[in-house]
């Protein structure tokens, strides 16, 4: 169900946040983010989390997201404290790690002190570019109030969307603070858009026929083992295949240990004990079982 919010442009933001289910917010506090501060002071509700530095708050973000699975928010200052993120927000892109960092921006091409702020002429956002999910995520909102709410859900999309990885906002500082403000969220979906649904069971029991029927099968998971918390059946199947693991994809989470140390025992043994010629194969239903529950 949608509905009207007003106010700054900061509680307009955290309003887009606590529709999408955010619990946590991860900061470093700077001076340009006073509007979501001031937000988060009368809401009252949102958990902060503060950081001395940088990339400190940002190597926390990632942790609660690899933990938890949720989205990791980071509110960060302008461009030079957004660059003290680098080190920790490059790791998070290599993992493929669900961050959303949101900064305020001083830009204006009338400005002629930058501070920490980009020289005149170039896009705090755009700097941070390389390093969000695909090289390619990184969004500004400058004048439009209506755009926050807008941009803070496709920044949550892009984020959890496979392949996952952080993304940057950055939002005007005077927007932020700026009164009486109204826009629209809400869609009771949230922000994350549905995944496939499960095989049909004939697709089911035709790629198990398969499976039972190869002499050397080799398994590739991809990150829904690790989203859907399927290693435990990931390993069972594994096990009754006695086949390698490979992961898909750039996160270590993709092939979890367990999965990778059952994958070299069953090579091991596979090795020992048999040759590909004289090896016998699984029974389908129980390797279907196996891929049911992975």
């Amino acid at each position: 169900m949608r509905k009207t919010v007003t106010g700054t442009g900061g509680m307009l933001l955290l309003q887009t946040l606590k529709d999408a289910g955010v619990e946590y917010l991860f900061t470093n506090p700077g001076s340009a983010e006073t509007g979501i501060f001031a937000a988060i002071a009368e809401d009252g509700d949102q958990r902060l989390v503060v950081g001395k530095h940088e990339g400190l708050v940002a190597a926390m973000a990632d942790g609660y997201h690899r933990i938890s699975g949720k989205v990791g928010v980071v509110i960060a200052h302008v461009m030079g404290g957004s660059y003290q993120l680098a080190g920790q927000l490059f790791n998070a892109q290599v993992a493929g790690s669900s961050l959303l960092v949101i900064a305020g921006d001083w830009a204006s091409e009338l400005q002629d002190y930058r501070g920490l702020a980009p020289f005149p002429g170039l896009s705090q956002a755009e700097s941070m570019r390389p390093i969000t999910k695909e090289a390619r995520c990184a969004y500004q909102v400058h004048a439009n109030p209506a755009a926050i709410t807008v941009a803070t859900i496709r920044a949550l999309r892009e984020a959890t969307t496979p392949p996952t990885g952080p993304v940057y906002l950055s939002i005007s500082a005077e927007l932020l603070n700026r009164e009486g403000l109204e826009a629209q969220i809400g869609e009771e979906a949230h922000y994350q858009i549905e995944r496939p649904g499960p095989a049909r069971p004939p697709t089911i029991e035709a790629i198990a026929r398969r499976l039972g029927e190869a002499q050397c099968p080799v398994l590739m998971f991809g990150d829904d083992v690790w989203r859907e918390g399927a290693q435990a059946e990931a390993v069972r199947l594994a096990e009754a295949l006695e086949a390698p693991v490979s992961p898909v994809g750039r996160s270590s989470r993709t092939s979890p240990r367990g999965i990778r140390s059952s994958a070299a025992t069953t090579r091991r043994r596979r090795t020992s004990r048999r040759s590909p010629a004289s090896s016998p194969t699984c029974s389908s239903s129980s390797v279907a079982r196996a891929c049911t529950a992975a």
